[in-house]
Formats: C-alpha cells, structure tokens, sequence
C-alpha cells in the first residue's frame, strides 16, 4: 500500500487521491485510486513483471528500478491474497488489495493451525 501512495504523490499534478477499506467476505480489500495520468492498456499486461518501467521517458520525474509492484505481488500471493490494477488513461488507476481473513500458519513445531480474525 505504501508503494501505490508513494508512486501516486510522485506523479506530477494528481488532483485526487481516494482509500477505501471494506470487508468482501472472505477478504478485507483495501482499494486505493487515483485520477491522475492512468496507465496505457498495452502497458497494464507487463507492470508485475521486474524491472518493467511505464513511460520511460518519466524515469527523470519518477525514481526507481521497476521492482515495486512485483515485489507487491509477490507479497500479496505468500499471504493468500491477491493485488488487481485497473487503470485508463487521463481517467486515473485504481490498485485493489486482497488480504484474506484467515490465514493457515505453522508453531515452531512445524504443526499447522488457523489464525482466526480477532
């Protein structure tokens, strides 16, 4: 999440920035948008892929190396959860978050358990 704030406050002249959090049983979703410059469609297929870069020539504005949404998908997916982006351009990107509720997790004797929602 930090990640989809920081790269939506970096882009020049993003007017709004919305967050909502809600419980889609089996999950919590968190959904973050934006409505600023958008993503091309034909670039939405690679962005989870390391080093991918959208509009090299922003690389000046916007720092990095390309790894940030792949290493959040693969955080996402070892926690049973899952991340969506959908994204049009001049219209603005939404990133959604799927944490699910329950998690399977092992003690330190390697036997498995369910953590329960709180």
């Amino acid at each position: 999440m930090c990640k989809v704030i920081r790269q939506t406050s970096d882009v020049p002249k993003t007017p709004d920035f919305n967050k909502t959090v809600l419980r889609k049983s089996p999950f919590v979703v968190i959904e973050a948008r934006d409505h600023g410059v958008g993503i091309p469609e034909e670039d939405l297929l690679y962005i989870f892929e390391p080093f991918y870069r959208v509009e090299k020539s922003r690389s000046q504005i916007i720092k990095g190396y390309g790894l940030g949404l792949n290493l959040c998908k693969t955080i996402m997916e070892a926690h049973k959860g899952k991340i969506d982006i959908k994204s049009s351009p001049s219209e603005g990107t939404t990133v959604t978050l799927w944490f699910p509720e329950q998690q399977e997790a092992s003690n330190r004797d390697g036997k498995r358990f369910r953590k329960t929602k709180s």
